[in-house]
């Protein structure tokens, strides 16, 4: 083989490798006359799109998204409960928030309230942690939606029993333990079919707590 055709042939390959950077990285453009630009351009749009997509420096790490059928969730609220017939000697304690509840509630609404979920067999592995509280000024009612990838059973305890102008009433206890059969029967009792249930805490003003 001829020096000059080596030579030639070193240039072709030297400018389909120019073009193939090129084109990925989005520099400059072919020479005039080479008719295989475009076969470059396509062959390289396909590496860097074969290629794995890059993190950008700061950026939080992928959480993969768990399967709907493996999240469960629980509403969790809290009301001053003061007007009604209850088993007590003062008034509320009846576990409905009505509209007299609310109307009593105005002058002195709840504050926030610390609920943790625990993993029963750990008490220091902590599941969700969170206040309820209200979404607006004209709520009187306390809320918040905990999200668990973690499979029953829990350890739900309302940390806050206290709040200022109000004690947890003696028939809304301040702790419980959660199995899947719970929510199972809020689903209608289908085994393994309960992914939702809510819970209740209600407060009232009185010291009474025996009938």
């Amino acid at each position: 083989m001829s020096d000059s055709n080596s030579n030639w042939r070193f240039l072709r390959r030297t400018a389909a490798i120019a073009l193939l950077v090129g084109a990925g990285a989005g520099l400059g453009r072919a020479t005039h006359g080479l008719q295989w630009r475009p076969m470059a351009r396509d062959f390289a749009a396909q590496v860097v799109a074969a290629a794995p997509a890059q993190a950008t420096p700061g950026d939080p790490p992928a959480v993969p998204t768990p399967a709907p059928d493996r999240v469960w969730r629980l509403r969790l609220r809290a009301f001053p409960d003061t007007v009604g017939k209850g088993a007590y000697l003062c008034p509320g304690c009846d576990g409905v928030f009505s509209g007299a509840d609310a109307m009593g509630a105005a002058s002195q609404p709840l504050e926030p309230l610390l609920v943790v979920i625990l993993d029963p067999d750990d008490d220091a592995r902590v599941l969700w942690s969170g206040r309820l509280k209200r979404s607006s000024g004209a709520q009187l009612d306390l809320v918040n939606n905990a999200q668990l990838t973690d499979p029953p059973p829990y350890e739900v305890r309302l940390v806050d029993t206290s709040p200022r102008g109000y004690t947890l009433c003696p028939n809304s206890t301040s702790g419980l333990y959660l199995q899947q059969a719970d929510f199972d029967a809020a689903a209608g009792g289908a085994p393994d079919s309960g992914r939702s249930l809510s819970q209740d805490w209600f407060f009232w003003s009185c010291q009474t707590e025996r009938p």
